[in-house]
C-alpha cells in the first residue's frame, strides 16, 4: 500500500475515534437519568425549658419628661423586687423602650393629648422550678406593671438541638420513603442527588395572654396564673431529598 495512503487511513481512524469517544462523552452528559424525590417529616414532643414572663409599663403624662419619669419609677420598682426574689440581670430584660404623642381627633382636627411612654420587660426562669412564678407576677402587679405573656419557651441552645434532631430524623424518613416507592416500582435507590432543608417548626407555648384572659384585677390574674405548669410541645422539622434509581 502507498505510504501517502496508509498516513491517510491511519489520520482518518484516529479523528473517527476521537468523533466516537467525544459522542460517547456527550451522550453521557445529556443520557437522563431516573429520580425520586421525597418528602421527609418528623414530630418531636419536648418540654420547653423556659417560662419567660412579658411585662409592658404603660405611663401618660402631659409632656415627654414626665412620661418617662412616671414609667422609670415603676421599672425601677420591680426591678429591684425582682432583684430582691433572686433574679440575676441577664434575667431581666427590655425588649422595647418608646415614647410617643398621643393623638386625639376632635371636629375633623388632630391634636396631641399629652404622650404615653411604653417599656416592654421579659423575666425569664427555668420552667423547673416554677415557685418563682408566683413571685414574679406579685412584683409586676404590686409594682403597677402590666403582664402582657407568660410563655412556655425553649432555649436558644434546646431549640437549635431539637432542630438537628428533627431535621436527622426527617431526612431518615425521605430515604424510607423513597425506598419504598423504587422498591414498589421494582427498582433501587441509589446515591442521594440533592437533599434540602423544607421547614422546621415550633411556636412557644401561650400559657397566659391578658388579652385573651379577660381579667385584669391582681386577684384574677393570680387566680388565672395560679395552676400554669409545663406541658409538651411539638416541634417538627421537614426535608426534600432526591435519590437516583439504579
Amino acid at each position: 500500500m502507498d505510504k501517502h495512503v496508509q498516513k491517510t487511513l491511519i489520520i482518518v481512524s484516529g479523528i473517527v475515534l476521537v468523533c466516537l469517544i467525544a459522542f460517547g462523552f456527550t451522550a453521557s452528559l445529556f443520557r437522563t437519568k431516573t429520580t425520586i424525590s421525597s418528602n421527609g417529616i418528623s414530630e418531636l414532643k419536648v418540654i420547653p425549658d423556659l417560662v419567660r414572663v412579658y411585662f409592658n409599663i404603660e405611663t401618660k403624662a402631659d409632656n415627654i419628661s414626665d412620661a418617662n419619669d412616671k414609667n422609670s419609677e415603676i421599672f425601677n420598682n420591680l426591678h429591684d423586687k425582682l432583684i430582691t426574689a433572686g433574679f440575676e440581670e441577664g434575667k431581666i430584660q427590655t425588649t422595647n423602650l418608646r415614647v410617643d404623642a398621643n393623638y386625639v381627633w376632635d371636629n375633623g382636627k388632630q391634636s396631641i393629648d399629652g404622650y404615653v411612654a411604653q417599656h416592654s420587660v421579659v423575666v425569664e426562669m427555668e420552667s423547673d422550678n416554677m415557685g418563682l412564678l408566683e413571685k414574679v407576677i406579685d412584683a409586676g402587679i404590686s409594682s403597677g406593671a402590666g403582664i402582657s405573656y407568660i410563655n412556655f419557651e425553649l432555649s436558644s441552645s434546646k431549640e437549635q438541638d431539637y432542630k438537628q434532631q428533627a431535621l436527622g430524623l426527617a431526612a431518615e424518613d425521605a430515604r424510607s420513603k423513597a425506598k419504598s416507592i423504587a422498591e414498589g416500582a421494582g427498582q433501587r435507590i441509589g446515591n442521594l442527588v440533592s437533599i434540602s432543608d423544607s421547614g422546621f417548626s415550633y411556636s412557644p407555648w401561650i400559657a397566659y395572654a391578658s388579652a385573651d384572659a379577660g381579667v385584669s384585677s391582681p386577684e384574677a390574674i393570680r387566680e388565672t396564673t395560679a395552676q400554669i405548669t409545663p406541658s409538651e410541645q411539638i416541634v417538627s422539622a421537614s426535608v426534600t431529598a432526591v435519590y437516583r434509581v439504579r
